[in-house]
């Protein structure tokens, strides 16, 4: 099973026909069987569902020979669906109402979703000049962020923001170094259950790199666990993103140092241009905290390839950049990828 099939799934009303789910889900009844996780398919609790329908993520190793064995054998329906980029996440509701749309009210639930999608991801340029350049963190140990490709990062572009790394992999690992060199204007954690006692202990390696993000209080800890997931959740997440960052105060330091200045000025001036607020953020509420994490899954079921160079131009004559010339132009440069194979299940009955 998938999380992120299962929340959408929910989301047009089918919820109470699932009858296994993946060992991550927490949004489904914990009394349902789990059938499978990133490592692969419980084939013999499959089995014992007995399913009419098994959807999965779409992987590059395509569908797995024993489950099409045992789908030919049993009468079940095979559905992956893709589910990396944003655009994949509207593509599925469709595909899921086309699959049931014998079930009643499900057909008409899926032009709501994508109205609350097209309204929640629409752009936001008046937000530009709160949140500068945006790094996605999805884990700490290491270091994990989404790349191009992905659906958070294609979400944060849909909505006007400059997200970083403007290159590379859907899903990529970089060390302090790579971090130190990419200094962004502000971060998105999400770590799931984020402690807030453990924020100090968290960003520490950070805050000792000296991070525009770290010292301007530009973080905010978006803790609900179906931020992780690329469903019908990213309209809840477009949501808090913008709740959170419209915290923030805007940096309009337009008569600041000039492009050529920015490259020389020092991280304590430049931390000195504007500090904003620690957010933390879950799925129900918004705290204030000050400067004073569960399982890790591969968002959206899957990991990057092999990383090349990437790099970050200066765009020094955009808005973004007029008002966070305070921090210094980055080259990223990371030394690896975090990969992940897994095999999600889904069975409805």
């Amino acid at each position: 099973m998938s999380p992120a099939i299962s929340i959408t799934l929910t989301d047009l009303g089918l919820g109470d026909l699932i009858v296994g789910r993946h060992a991550f889900d927490r949004s489904l009844d914990p009394a349902i069987p789990v059938v499978g996780d990133q490592t692969g398919i419980d084939y013999e609790t499959l089995a014992r569902t007995n399913p009419t329908h098994v959807l999965l993520e779409q992987t590059a190793d395509g569908l797995p020979g024993l489950l099409n064995r045992l789908a030919d054998e049993r009468g079940w329906v095979v559905e992956s669906l893709p589910m990396l980029a944003l655009d994949d996440i509207p593509a599925a509701v469709d595909q899921l109402a086309r699959l049931f749309q014998s079930i009643a009210g499900v057909s008409t639930r899926a032009a709501p979703l994508h109205r609350r999608m097209d309204i929640a991801w629409r752009p936001r340029p008046e937000l530009a000049l709160r949140n500068g350049r945006t790094l996605i963190v999805y884990w700490v140990s290491p270091i994990g962020v989404a790349g191009p490709g992905s659906f958070h990062h294609d979400l944060l572009k849909r909505m006007g923001f400059e997200v970083v790394p403007a290159t590379g992999s859907p899903y990529i690992t970089l060390d302090l170094e790579d971090l130190n060199r990419l200094d962004p204007d502000s971060i998105l954690l999400l770590t799931p259950d984020l402690n807030p006692d453990d924020l100090d202990g968290v960003i520490e390696p950070w805050r000792k790199l000296g991070l525009c993000a770290v010292d301007a209080d530009r973080i905010a800890i978006l803790n609900d666990w179906r931020f992780l997931t690329p469903s019908s959740a990213m309209i809840d997440f477009a949501d808090r993103v913008v709740e959170a960052v419209s915290a923030w105060p805007v940096n309009s330091d337009d008569a600041g140092p000039s492009p050529g200045k920015r490259q020389s000025e020092s991280k304590p001036q430049a931390r000195a241009r504007g500090r904003g607020r620690l957010r933390i953020q879950g799925k129900n509420s918004l705290r204030s905290t000050t400067r004073n994490p569960s399982p890790r899954p591969s968002p959206g079921g899957r990991g990057g390839g092999n990383q090349n160079d990437v790099s970050r131009s200066d765009h020094s004559g955009s808005q973004i950049n007029k008002a966070f010339r305070r921090c210094p132009a980055a080259l990223f440069l990371p030394h690896g990828v975090k990969t992940a194979s897994r095999e999600p299940v889904l069975s409805i009955r």
